[in-house]
Parts: structure tokens; sequence; C-alpha cells
């Protein structure tokens, strides 16, 4: 069995990831004059979404990854306000605690 960056074992836990923030995106852009827009890089991992009431920015949410492409922290800026949750994981990859800060 060859390996490649498809066959990586991190590969179901991006895609997870994604889902779930993609399902939770599908309520917020329910109004009228909302729209979201998604960012992603070159990978095609997603790594910023913005939710928009015509052309004002109502949030935005930052997604950091660490090397292996896993989430390791999500930057939400809403009302001047900045809150990252800091994502930790044990040495098997899965998600041991979250901490979070308002900057």
């Amino acid at each position: 069995m060859s390996g490649s960056v498809n066959d990586s074992p991190f590969q179901s836990k991006r895609k997870i990831d994604v889902n779930m923030l993609q399902s939770q995106l599908s309520t917020d852009t329910s109004f009228d004059n909302y729209s979201t827009i998604l960012t992603k890089d070159a990978e095609g991992d997603l790594i910023k979404v913005e939710i928009k009431d015509g052309a004002k920015i109502i949030k935005t949410t930052n997604i950091i990854r660490d090397l292996e492409g896993d989430i390791s922290s999500v930057e939400e800026i809403l009302n001047g306000k900045t809150v990252v949750t800091t994502i930790n994981r044990n040495s098997d990859g899965t998600i041991s605690s979250t901490e979070k800060e308002v900057l």
C-alpha cells in the first residue's frame, strides 16, 4: 500500500472537522441579507469563514491548523471581541481538551 497525502490518517479527521463547521454554518446563513464567504488554502482546507450582512462583516472565524493539518485553534471575531479556542490533542491525535481565551 503506497503512502500519499490522501492516504494520511489525518485526512478523515480534517474532513470531519470541516463537515462539522459547514453544518453549523448552514444555520447561520438562513437569513435573507446574510452571506457566508468560505476561504480555503492551497490544499483545499477551510481556513476562514466570514459572515456578512450585505457588505458589513458580522463575524470572522479563522481556522488555524498544525503541521499534520488538524485544526489546532479557532479564532472568532465578533463585535470587536476576539475569542481564541485552542484545541489540545493527545499523542494519537484525539482531542484531549480545549481552552478559550478572550483577547
